[in-house]
């Protein structure tokens, strides 16, 4: 599962000499400090291997950091998202109410939704506990997958071409932080809201 994630983020036609911190950062910069450290301790490893040591710094076990966005840093990163990268505004609404992960939002197809009963399943193989997860909707994440019907038949949410979005910490969730002024905020952030504060972000 590491080599695979490392290789959908990096490239298989990235020289392996030019790997090194600034990789890391791109690649790696929404994770935890535990996903962080497993993901590097690969990377360093299949680095050293080819006669390459990028000497990348991992963050201790005790580097974690606590974030969460208050009503207000809500509303101006929604409205940043809209304007800066519009193909998140709906992952990133789906994300603060319902508290799924990005990997499990953005493997989201139809067939795990059931609009109707408002619910969405995970498969055990999608989840981190390795095992199945039944997620109920709330008013806001059933007002997202009726938006999001029609424009795929498969992924709930697509790109505009039609195949699924692959990452969201890209150049457009950067911009559209710094644009509301959270340059500290990090896309896993909106699951912690969910997880502390969704009521007093009037999420129904």
């Amino acid at each position: 599962a590491n080599l695979r994630f490392l290789r959908e983020q990096i490239g298989d036609d990235t020289d392996i000499r030019h790997i090194g911190a600034d990789t890391v950062e791109r690649s790696l910069g929404d994770k935890s400090p535990a996903t962080r450290r497993r993901y590097i301790n690969t990377l360093s490893a299949i680095c050293r291997a080819s006669g390459h040591d990028p000497k990348i710094k991992r963050p201790s076990a005790g580097q974690g950091r606590i974030r969460w966005l208050t009503k207000k840093e809500w509303k101006a990163l929604q409205s940043a998202i809209s304007s800066s990268a519009p193909h998140l505004t709906a992952i990133a609404e789906f994300a603060i109410s319902t508290g799924l992960r990005a990997s499990n939002i953005l493997t989201l197809d139809w067939s795990q939704c059931d609009l109707r009963r408002s619910l969405v399943w995970v498969h055990p193989d999608q989840s981190k506990s390795k095992k199945a997860i039944s997620v109920p909707l709330s008013k806001d994440a059933l007002k997202v997958l009726k938006k999001q019907r029609g424009q795929h038949d498969k992924w709930v949410f697509p790109y505009l071409g039609g195949d699924p979005i692959t990452r969201v910490s890209n150049h457009g969730w950067k911009s559209a932080c710094k644009a509301a002024g959270l340059a500290d905020i990090k896309f896993h952030d909106l699951r912690r809201t969910f997880l502390t504060v969704a009521e007093s972000l009037d999420i129904s």
